[in-house]
């Protein structure tokens, strides 16, 4: 599609796709984080007792279920699950938006397998072989230190590790926030998606 056939594409861009969704996508993280809250806050919760990883499962199935109901029949978008996490498609596929902890710095965990490299680079998702290149974006709770309180949530297209920019959630009207403040220039990031690509196909089989 026009203006999408080279992704990531700019803040500018993806401004009138996600915006009309800002306020769901912030309302599918409260509602999970509340979830999750109310569980762990029972009295001799053994939740209390569980590993991070064992926490993180959790918070991902109250997101999966609250992005399937309040996703349901929009218009312009389609809800699937991958592997267990809810993605949910914009603009005739063109952005694809997950769900994942972000850190105090708006990055994710980070990751060396081929898939997560790949959708970190926009490279597509060699696990959906039929599946064309989309611009990523990341939907995802700032949590303090503890672990215990949500200091925010917010939606991110990053490029590799870094940031490139983001909307706080849930306002609609949001205004992007360039991450870096000298955003990465076009040619920059199609040298940066050629390197990668061509390192990963030289690679074999899928982590």
């Amino acid at each position: 599609m026009d203006g999408f056939a080279d992704p990531p594409v700019s803040a500018s861009t993806i401004v009138p796709v996600v915006r009309p969704h800002l306020p769901r996508l912030g309302e599918v993280l409260r509602t999970a984080w509340q979830d999750y809250q109310l569980l762990r806050d029972q009295p001799d919760s053994a939740l209390n007792r569980a590993g991070a990883a064992t926490r993180s499962m959790l918070v991902t199935d109250f997101v999966r279920t609250a992005a399937h109901r309040l996703f349901a029949g929009v218009e312009g978008t389609s809800m699937v699950d991958r592997y267990g996490r809810p993605w949910v498609s914009l603009h005739e596929g063109c952005v694809q938006v997950r769900f994942k902890r972000l850190t105090r710095g708006l990055r994710v965990c980070p990751s060396d397998t081929e898939r997560q490299t790949r959708l970190a680079y926009h490279l597509g998702d060699p696990c959906l072989p039929g599946a064309p290149e989309a611009t990523i974006l990341t939907a995802g709770p700032c949590v303090d230190d503890s672990g215990a309180s949500l200091m925010g949530t917010h939606l991110v297209c990053h490029f590799g590790d870094e940031p490139l920019y983001s909307f706080a959630l849930p306002d609609s009207t949001a205004i992007p926030r360039q991450l870096p403040l000298v955003p990465l220039s076009a040619p920059i990031i199609r040298s940066a998606r050629t390197v990668v690509c061509e390192r990963l196909d030289g690679q074999t089989g899928v982590r």
